[in-house]
């Protein structure tokens, strides 16, 4: 009871840190600092010696402006004018070398403008599609264009305290700022991938690399999906499940050699530090590193076990240091499934009686008790619900506890003896393919994983108050019957939560012909839902939003993608979305193009059918039929975008026209054609100033037009004169950059537009 008396004002004091937090990031007001800042000077003078308060109410009354002061600082721009002619910086982390450029982050630290040279800093995300080998630690000169960075990089830059993107025109390296320590660790990392590389075949090279290094750069998305599938993506980064079975793996070797727990831990330190240095001090491992040696010093304490002190310490510890890292996923699922797993297990192993193996009960009740708050944040970040994953964390994690050291000792002794140490890493990469083998066969189980849509935001509020509620009842010193209570309750609602996911299909299935224009910034990508279940996807766009989407509504399958034509934005979210969601058929525009027979590899890759239509090709369903309209035989001299694959969908009286990118010649090709009335009509283009002529609308006579466009694109989409002409025919008109995501649902008659900024 008394180590729950203690860990109580410092859980207070870290909520109340984060409060603070949480506001410094969502908040752009700097002045409610001082305002924070001046209620806590009240609450020191005039409220502690008033009524002679303990003195942890000093550190609650600091805490929520001390979190607000740290995370608006990390968060909101130091900076005003970044731009420079010239400037010099530090590479901080590990570039990534991928589609024949490198990108890095680099700390900018000296500039030159006008002639002038300033002292800097600040952080740039740098980008040079040149042939350039930099490493961690290089100083380099650069010059380039500074710029803001896209929309589906600005969050994840702003996190890592990062607001511009840098596209160098001109790299020099001037030298090394690592100390000869450093620069011979950043050779053994070299040293340890490649010759993993050399010995171990792909994908379980990568695998065996991001065990060891927390380094799976070069593993391909399709090469991840069963480890996301079944809930073990952890162990491809370095993070605290490595960093905690290399401490499992010493307790191991120390109970072995007859040695006490604190000369084992004391052992373990060194050990510890060493590798996240070999991992490079990744943000990941640098939060995981802290928190284990937290934990080591809490043991070899001679205090009692304190988890909660231990556990709000460790947080405090890397919040301090690294206020951002509140924002990042491996510290919330970190945090969370341990939280949970001191909170719930001892209640759980309690829950299967008699002679049931111990190890197989603990493991299983190990496993599902941290998913109780791992695995909901897991589905509303990633869209998957990986059922299977306490028992493929049952078999897996065992494994790579094993594979840990042994990957390390192994390649250090080929390192120092190849003759030797070549063959065993030889071995460790077939035990790390049979890891690699075992985690797709428990993917391959029917129903291990599912796609579920976001859960609506009360019942988000309900579980996480719950978890919350519920882990506080069990962590902070209530009676056994009370936490037994709450243990039982938060099952409830776990399953409950669960439940609604997995069903949601079932419980809330689409009643009428839906047309979903996905807000995917300059691009087009069209969702059609159907009533008996079908799903068909009218291009993918320019990016990954377009997934991002269709998972958000629980889309586990698609019949059929249609590409419409080959550029960029209509064609490079397709990746993304069939390393994630099966697709059983796709259809191509036959004019070919060099695009077309990437994609048409790609495919045959993948082992994906696909069909390679044009005019006079239809589709006919219970409830729909869809049409293609162009492009027609012999129109291979045409421009691209004339070539568009041009669809016509009807649903009872209501028809959506699916024009693509269409121009001059494939409208008046339309014009001379049949019927191309619809109600609903797609403008071509992106509403450039050659999509739209007034006898086509006047052909068409479309109630509703929708622009799928990117805001402050640099073609300047849509033009004022498709504009000014949709007005002058009066025709009501949307706009994806303006309204989000357009949603037009149809019973055949009526029409709904629903509109969902995301």
């Amino acid at each position: 009871m008394r180590s729950a008396i203690l860990g109580r004002p410092l859980f207070l004091w870290v909520v109340l840190f984060i409060f603070g937090e949480v506001l410094g990031f969502y908040l752009d007001l700097p002045f409610l600092f001082p305002i924070l800042f001046l209620v806590s000077l009240g609450i020191f003078v005039f409220l502690i010696p008033k009524f002679s308060l303990p003195w942890f109410f000093l550190l609650l009354a600091i805490s929520l402006p001390l979190g607000f002061f740290l995370s608006f600082k990390a968060s909101h721009p130091q900076v005003d004018d970044p731009t420079f002619d010239r400037a010099w910086g530090i590479v901080e982390m590990e570039p990534q070398t991928k589609y024949g450029g490198v990108k890095f982050f680099l700390k900018m630290i000296l500039r030159e403008k006008d002639g002038q040279k300033e002292e800097v800093a600040f952080r740039v995300y740098a980008s040079y599609f040149e042939e350039i080998s930099i490493s961690k630690g290089d100083l380099l000169e650069v010059e380039g264009k500074i710029e803001l960075p896209r929309d589906e990089m600005r969050d994840y830059l702003r996190k890592e305290s990062c607001f511009w993107v840098l596209k160098a025109s001109r790299i020099e390296i001037i030298g090394s700022t690592l100390s000869q320590l450093g620069e011979a660790l950043q050779n053994l990392k070299g040293a340890i991938e490649e010759e993993v590389k050399q010995r171990v075949s792909y994908p379980e090279s990568e695998l065996l690399l991001g065990v060891l290094i927390g380094r799976a750069a070069d593993l391909e998305e399709w090469a991840t999906l069963p480890f996301r599938e079944t809930g073990t993506s952890h162990i491809l980064a370095a993070s605290g499940t490595n960093v905690a079975l290399l401490v499992a793996f010493f307790f191991v070797i120390g109970k072995f050699l007859g040695l006490g727990k604190r000369p084992t831990l004391i052992a373990s330190i060194p050990f510890v530090l060493l590798y996240a240095t070999i991992c490079g001090w990744l943000p990941s491992i640098t939060r995981a590193t802290a928190v284990v040696m937290v934990g080591i010093l809490s043991m070899l304490s001679k205090r009692e076990k304190d988890f909660p002190t231990t556990i709000a310490f460790s947080a405090l510890v890397v919040l301090f240091f690294d206020p951002l890292a509140l924002f990042f996923l491996d510290f919330q699922l970190s945090f969370l499934a341990v939280s949970c797993l001191e909170a719930f297990f001892p209640e759980m192993q309690g829950w299967i009686p008699g002679r049931f193996p111990k190890i197989l009960k603990d493991s299983f009740f190990a496993a599902v008790s941290s998913q109780v708050g791992v695995l909901p944040l897991i589905a509303s970040q990633f869209h998957s619900l990986p059922l299977i994953a306490p028992l493929a964390n049952m078999v897996v994690l065992p494994m790579v506890s094993v594979l840990l050291p042994a990957g390390l000792l192994t390649v250090s002794l080929s390192l120092l003896l190849p003759q030797i140490g070549g063959p065993l890493i030889w071995l460790v990469g077939k035990f790390s393919a049979l890891i690699y083998q075992i985690t797709q066969g428990l993917g391959a189980i029917p129903l291990s994983s599912l796609i579920v849509p976001t859960a609506p935001i009360w019942l988000q509020a309900i579980y996480w108050a719950a978890l919350f509620f519920s882990v506080g009842i069990s962590l902070l010193g209530f009676k056994e019957k009370t936490r037994a209570i709450a243990t039982r309750f938060m099952t409830l609602v776990f399953a409950i939560f669960v439940l609604w996911l997995a069903l949601f299909p079932f419980l809330f299935p689409v009643r009428f012909f839906e047309a979903h224009f996905i807000d995917v910034g300059q691009g087009d990508s069209i969702l059609l839902r159907m009533p008996d279940g079908l799903n068909f996807l009218w291009d993918a766009g320019g990016n990954s939003k377009s997934l991002k989407y269709l998972q958000s509504l629980g889309i586990n399958a698609l019949d059929l993608v249609f590409i419409s034509h080959f550029h960029s934005d209509h064609i490079n979210g397709l990746t993304p979305i069939l390393d994630n969601i099966p697709v059983k058929m796709v259809i191509l525009n036959r004019e070919g193009s060099p695009e077309k027979e990437k994609l048409e590899a790609e495919l045959k890759k993948r082992g994906i059918r696909y069909l390679e239509i044009g005019q006079g090709y239809s589709i006919k369903t219970k409830s729909m039929r869809l049409e293609i309209l162009s492009p027609p035989e012999g129109a291979s001299e045409w421009k691209e975008n004339d070539r568009s694959l041009v669809g016509k969908v009807s649903f009872g009286e209501t028809d959506f026209l699916l024009p693509g990118d269409i121009e001059e010649k494939g409208r008046n090709f339309l014009k001379k054609g049949g019927e191309i009335e619809a109600e609903v009509l797609k403008v071509p283009h992106h509403g450039s100033a050659t999509s739209l002529d007034e006898e086509f609308l006047e052909r068409v006579s479309p109630e509703i037009t929708v622009i799928s466009v990117g805001k402050e694109n640099p073609y300047g989409h849509p033009s004022t004169v498709t504009i000014d002409l949709l007005k002058e025919e009066e025709i009501f008109t949307l706009q994806t950059s303006r309204d989000g995501t357009i949603s037009i649902q149809t019973d055949g008659r009526f029409i709904k537009i629903e509109k969902e900024k995301w």
